[in-house]
């Protein structure tokens, strides 16, 4: 389950939806649900993949390590301007629905 799937996590109307273990059914009692990974019945959803807009441009979803914590995180938007690669100078914007224990600082996991 999406970390963003919880009430109260950020300053929205509605957290991101949470999905049954098929990961495409979402859960009608999205903040009451445990997640998977304690035990529940709570799972991402397999819709948050990326898209491209034009040659330069796509929008996706990603977890984050923001400072200021999961509510400063949650829900919000960014945009990323990739520095390297094949993707160099090519930019997308995420909508952050994960948290990134594992992430460094102000770092980007992306959802593919």
């Amino acid at each position: 389950k999406g970390s963003c799937g919880w009430e109260a996590k950020a300053d929205v109307s509605k957290p991101i939806d949470t999905c049954a273990k098929d990961g495409t059914t979402r859960v009608a009692s999205n903040d009451t649900v445990k997640s998977g990974c304690d035990g529940g019945d709570g799972y991402m959803c397999y819709d948050q993949t990326p898209w491209g807009v034009n040659d330069s441009y796509a929008l996706g979803f990603a977890a984050a390590a923001i400072s200021g914590g999961e509510k400063a995180a949650c829900c919000n938007c960014y945009e990323l301007t990739f520095t390297s690669g094949p993707v160099n100078g090519k930019k997308m914007t995420v909508q952050v629905t994960n948290t990134g224990g594992d992430l460094g600082s102000n770092q980007f996991d992306l959802a593919i």
